[in-house]
C-alpha cells in the first residue's frame, strides 16, 4: 500500500495468526525501497525501515522505541532495519503520522539513508509526544505567528540554520534579535498599519541598539492556498533540514507560541493572502509610549499598559524588496 495511506486502522486489519504478517508500505518515488508495518501482540505496533548500516546513533523520544534490528523477509536474506515501535494505543495516531513523515522525507530524495530522516522527524515531534494537545490558537494568535514565520522564512534563506537562533519566541521579549538589532513583528487583518503594543517598554530602544516594527497586513483566503501555518512551518523546516538541533529548537518555540503539529489539518482551514508589509524604524520620531517618554515614573499600582499605534503613512522599508541583511 502507498505509505501516505497509513492510518491507525491499518494495524487492526493486519492478520497475525501463525506468526508475524507484515503489511508492505511502498514509496511513490523511491520504488527501490519498501517499509513494513505489523502488530505482533495487542497494543504494540511496529514499522521496519530498511537501512544499509548501523553506524549512526538513533534518536530517543518519549512514547516510541527506536532501535536497529535484523529481520528476514520472505524469500530474502537477513537484513538490518530501523525498528520504530509504539507500545500504547494512546500514541498510535501520532506514531502513524511520524512514520508517514519519515517516509515522506526519504521519498523526496534529499537523503540517501533513512536515518537522517528519522532524526529530522523525531526532532520535530519530540516536544509534543509526551504532552497533551494544546488546542487551536485564536485567529489573532494564528495571524501573529504567521507574520513571525514569514520573517523567519526569509531569514533562513539569507542566513541558513543560524537564523533559527534569531527568533527568541520562547523568551517573552522581542521577537527577533541579532546582536544589537531587534525586530518586533506584528501581523494584522486590518487595512492599515495599526497595531496594539503590549507593555510600556515594548518599544524601548536601549542606547547603542536599533529596533524595528515589522508590520504585515493579511486578508483571509477561502482556499487557504496562499499562506497557512502548516505550509510555512514546512518551508522553514526545509531550510533547517540539515541541522536537527535547529529543528528541535524550532518546534520547541512553536509549542511555546501555541502551535501543535498534531492539529496541522485543522490549521489548513485558516488561509490568508499577504497584502503589504514594511519595516518601521523605532526612533525619536516614532509614536510610542515608554518610560523615557514619561515626565514622572509610572505609578506602582499600574500593572499593565496596552496602547494602539497607527503607523500608516510613516516612513518604512518594504518587506518584500528589502533583504533581511539590510535590517538585521
Amino acid at each position: 500500500m502507498d505509505y501516505r495511506e497509513l492510518k491507525p486502522e491499518v494495524f487492526r486489519g493486519i492478520p497475525s495468526i501463525g506468526g508475524i504478517s507484515a503489511r508492505v508500505l511502498e514509496y511513490v518515488n523511491r520504488t527501490d525501497l519498501k517499509a513494513f508495518v505489523f502488530s505482533d501482540r495487542p497494543g504494540t505496533y511496529t514499522c521496519l525501515l530498511p537501512v544499509e548500516d548501523t553506524l549512526r546513533e538513533l534518536p530517543a523520544v518519549t512514547g516510541l522505541d527506536i532501535r536497529y534490528g535484523q529481520f528476514r523477509m520472505e524469500g530474502r536474506e537477513m537484513e538490518w532495519h530501523v525498528q520504530v515501535e509504539c507500545r500504547t494505543d494512546a500514541y498510535l495516531a501520532n506514531f502513524t503520522g511520524i512514520i508517514r513523515e519519515i517516509m515522506s522525507e526519504m521519498d523526496r530524495g534529499r537523503e540517501a539513508s533513512i536515518v537522517p530522516c528519522v532524526h529530522l522527524v523525531i526532532a520535530k515531534w519530540r516536544h509534543f509526544l509526551s504532552e497533551p494537545a494544546i488546542g487551536l490558537m485564536s485567529e489573532e494568535e494564528i495571524v501573529g505567528l504567521l507574520a513571525e514565520l514569514m520573517l523567519l522564512r526569509r531569514l533562513i534563506v539569507s542566513y541558513g540554520s543560524p537564523a533559527e537562533g534569531f527568533w527568541i519566541a520562547d523568551r517573552g521579549e522581542e521577537d527577533f534579535v541579532r546582536e544589537d538589532v531587534a525586530i518586533e513583528v506584528k501581523g494584522s487583518l486590518k487595512e492599515r498599519h495599526m497595531h496594539v503594543i503590549n507593555g510600556i517598554d515594548q518599544l524601548n530602544v536601549p542606547d547603542g541598539s536599533a529596533k524595528y516594527v515589522l508590520s504585515l497586513l493579511l486578508v483571509k483566503s477561502e482556499d487557504g492556498a496562499e499562506l497557512n501555518l502548516p505550509s510555512l512551518v514546512e518551508e522553514c523546516l526545509e531550510g533547517l533540514s540539515d541541522n536537527p538541533v535547529a529543528v528541535d529548537a524550532l518546534f520547541r518555540k512553536l509549542r511555546t507560541r501555541g502551535y501543535d503539529p498534531r492539529d496541522s489539518e485543522a490549521y489548513l482551514g485558516y488561509g490568508y493572502m499577504f497584502v503589504r508589509g514594511g519595516y518601521f524604524r523605532v526612533d525619536d520620531s516614532f509614536p510610542k509610549l515608554t518610560t523615557r517618554e514619561l515626565r514622572y515614573p509610572l505609578n506602582s499600582r499600574i500593572s499593565r499598559v496596552r496602547y494602539t499605534v497607527d503607523m500608516e503613512g510613516l516612513p518604512s522599508m518594504d518587506f518584500e524588496t528589502t533583504e533581511p541583511g539590510e535590517i538585521i
